[in-house]
């Protein structure tokens, strides 16, 4: 788990390069941490992007293909006659 101030707005506690070289560990886990989550976020995205785009190359609801509107229509066993 990350500290609230991951970057360590307190006093140092260590001598300075000692110090330095902690205050960069933690400044990249944290942005590691960061980049992890856009990647997440992204595939995400890219993810809905594709399926869109697959949606919008199938033919469309209603034309009469299959799968559209008026097939499922005609098939209805509530639909009046």
């Amino acid at each position: 788990m990350l500290p609230l101030f991951p970057f360590g707005f307190c006093a140092p506690y260590e001598p300075g390069e000692t110090y330095w070289r902690g205050h960069q560990e933690r400044k990249l886990r944290l942005l590691t941490h960061w980049r992890d989550g856009l990647e997440r976020q992204l595939a995400g995205l890219n993810a809905a992007i594709n399926t869109l785009e697959e949606q919008m190359r199938r033919p469309a609801p209603g034309a009469g293909g299959p799968g559209g509107t008026a097939d499922w229509v005609e098939t209805r066993r509530d639909a009046p006659q």
